[in-house]
């Protein structure tokens, strides 16, 4: 019994390694994504103030490019960059949840949900060794409950949605301005 509880020990350290590494490799995604985005807009919004003549060309490693063709491409790079920045802060996203779940299941399985003795509490409020809501958040029947109720409820995703979208919608502002012009 010893044995399996140190090799529990052991993958809870693992799984608990892991879930940092994914949560870091999503504000990685997040901050890559937006730095390039931002600048595909600035680029375009550069081409549009700067190079606004229909007949100009770029010489783009061998090839010459028309300035109005690269105006309209480079919106069109960004909403699809966009699409991929998100599919990936998602996929990343519920890795992390998955994660959570399992380690959650191991507290458990380790007696850290367990309420503790008035008597042998630090803090004379909190009745768990670990933070409360974590302990009274199991609602989920299973980890995929769990994944879609959080993915669902969290704000983080939602705000970084709401950017991506802005983003997006200033893509197509730029298209349409660049189309009339």
């Amino acid at each position: 019994m010893c044995d399996v509880e140190e090799n529990v020990r052991e993958l809870f350290r693992e799984l608990h390694a892991r879930q940092r590494h994914i949560v870091d490799r999503m504000w990685s995604s997040l901050r890559i994504f937006t730095t390039l985005v931002a600048g595909l807009i600035t680029a375009t919004v550069t081409l549009y103030t700067h190079f606004s003549q229909v007949t100009q060309t770029v010489q783009l490693f061998y090839f010459s490019v028309p300035i109005k063709k690269l105006q309209l491409i480079l919106p069109i790079l960004n909403i699809i960059l966009l699409c991929i920045g998100w599919r990936d802060i998602k996929r990343e996203r519920e890795a992390c949840l998955e994660h959570i779940a399992t380690l959650r299941k191991i507290e458990k399985y380790l007696g850290l949900h367990m309420e503790i003795d008035k008597s042998n509490r630090y803090f004379s409020m909190d009745e768990y060794l670990l933070p409360t809501n974590w302990v009274r958040t199991a609602c989920a029947e299973s980890t995929e409950d769990f994944v879609r109720k959080e993915m669902r409820e969290c704000k983080q995703l939602h705000n970084i949605k709401l950017l991506y979208t802005l983003l997006g919608l200033a893509s197509l502002a730029l298209m349409f301005l660049i189309l009339i012009s």
